[in-house]
């Protein structure tokens, strides 16, 4: 009954979608961010033909911005796309002169795709701190960034040399994490952070006088309700 008086309220020609909606919603393992059928048609329009629902995120929700439907063709590009990525790895194992696939060669694939994915994927996890805040990735493909890194040596991590450049040739290179740590630009304060609260206190002790605070303190009501607080602790 439910199911009727959701379509009742949509043209026909709107329905489509609807079992592919049911699909994402019973998914294990992500969340469902729609909170109605109409908001799911809101935001993506009907299902075309042939069309399946996608997440552009596969690690994110089922969500406003991170859905689409993908078309025959988008599913033939996104093929092409990966045979081209196992290219990309072939021609990095020719230039490492290793033969076949080899498996320190596709960790270095998986950080080439990350570091790409953070700069231009609004959806990922890091976005706000790369591809937020202006930094690009300049490779045109993995042979190309593989001729410029090389080898990744055991216990090391992709690093911009100048950490407000982008990712480009002659500015990565393989980092230890005491080289990335020395390396970092300045840290983001948070309300949260012990930093900031340190910050917030030396601050109020330059605007109040140290003899009025501990006065203030030594009132026998803020003792009691001190007290109070421990005893109920």
């Amino acid at each position: 009954m439910k199911r009727c008086s959701q379509f009742s309220e949509l043209a026909p020609s709107k329905t489509r979608g609807y079992r592919a909606y049911l699909r994402a919603k019973r998914a294990n393992g992500t969340q469902f961010l729609y909170q109605t059928f109409k908001d799911f048609l809101d935001d993506l329009g009907p299902r075309p033909r042939g069309g399946r629902l996608a997440k552009l995120d596969k690690q994110g929700n089922f969500e406003p911005g991170n859905v689409c439907w993908t078309t025959k063709e988008s599913r033939q590009q996104e093929k092409k796309k990966q045979k081209a990525e196992r290219e990309a790895i072939r021609q990095a194992t020719t230039i490492a002169g290793f033969g076949g696939t080899h498996g320190p060669l596709k960790k270095v694939y998986a950080i080439f795709r990350n570091a790409k994915d953070r700069c231009q994927n609004p959806h990922a996890k890091s976005y706000s701190y790369y591809g937020g805040r202006g930094v690009e990735f300049r490779f045109e493909n993995f042979a190309q960034f593989y001729k410029e890194v090389g080898p990744r040596p055991e216990g090391h991590s992709l690093d911009r040399i100048d950490n407000n450049g982008h990712y480009e040739p002659g500015n990565v290179r393989w980092a230890s994490a005491k080289v990335q740590a020395n390396n970092k630009g300045p840290r983001i304060q948070t309300p949260t952070s012990t930093h900031f609260a340190r910050q917030q206190a030396s601050t109020l002790l330059s605007f109040v006088p140290l003899e009025e605070l501990i006065n203030e303190l030594l009132k026998p009501d803020r003792l009691l309700e001190a007290r109070l607080k421990w005893e109920a602790a």
